[in-house]
């Protein structure tokens, strides 16, 4: 099972590993040593449980949010009505690129050896 863990930088002290989705947490003085801390204290947990089980949560709510009665997304109808010729979308379009090439050198630059 995968399950998503945020690794954040402590200032002076290291790196905190956590795993929303169980609220556990674990520390380390490198973002590795934090995920491998985490991962230690989740198989201690899940040793000592009696049984781990799956549930399905019933959440009428979320499954409404937004819908319509002929089960169309209400933002559909503007879906694909980009006008490729409009001046905003070109400029749009423009500046996604200038990022995408920004990101692209700022990781090329801390993954070179």
């Amino acid at each position: 099972m995968e399950i998503p863990v945020l690794i954040e930088e402590v200032p002076g002290k290291g790196f905190v590993a956590t795993a929303p989705a169980l609220g556990w947490s674990a520390e380390g003085p490198t973002s590795d040593a934090a995920v491998a801390n985490l991962r230690a204290e989740t198989g201690r947990r899940i040793a000592a449980a009696s049984q781990v089980v799956w549930i399905d949560l019933p959440i009428p709510h979320a499954a409404t949010v937004g819908a319509r009665p002929d089960g169309a997304h209400p933002l559909g109808k503007w879906a694909g009505t980009q006008d490729p010729n409009d001046p905003a979308v070109q400029e749009w379009r423009k500046l996604v690129e200038e990022h995408r090439q920004l990101v692209d050198a700022a990781d090329a630059v801390t993954k070179a050896p």
